[in-house]
């Protein structure tokens, strides 16, 4: 039996399949000869379905897969999946303190230290 080749982009999203690829393209041709037709609205909706099905199976085999891992790598690859980026904040730079680059390590944790205890001396 001869093997079916199959297109894959870079720019494809991880979760295509080639029975979604095939619904957007019936969808397309079903919008293009009559938008508001039933063929179009049908195909849409088989689309959307499809699409959200693929996305759910995607990110749960891929969290499936690292559940044997670390939970440091588990929730990297969770937030890279999600999106979410970690942000790298300088503390000393978010500090409004004004001549904070003459002041030396310790002097800086001293500052720190009062600004959190003034509240409590009150009582």
């Amino acid at each position: 039996m001869p093997e079916r080749s199959i297109r894959i982009y870079p720019k494809d999203c991880p979760w295509m399949s080639v029975r979604l690829k095939k619904l957007i393209r019936m969808c397309q041709q079903a919008f293009y000869s009559n938008r508001h037709g039933l063929a179009y609205k049908f195909y849409r909706n088989a689309v959307n379905k499809e699409r959200k099905l693929c996305q759910g199976k995607y990110y749960a085999s891929k969290v499936q897969d690292l559940k044997g891992v670390s939970p440091r790598s588990w929730w990297e690859e969770v937030n890279k999946l999600s999106g979410a980026k970690s942000q790298n904040v300088n503390l000393l730079n978010a500090l409004n303190v004004p001549d904070l680059e003459n002041l030396s390590a310790p002097e800086i944790a001293n500052g720190i230290n009062e600004a959190l205890l003034k509240p409590l001396r009150q009582f």
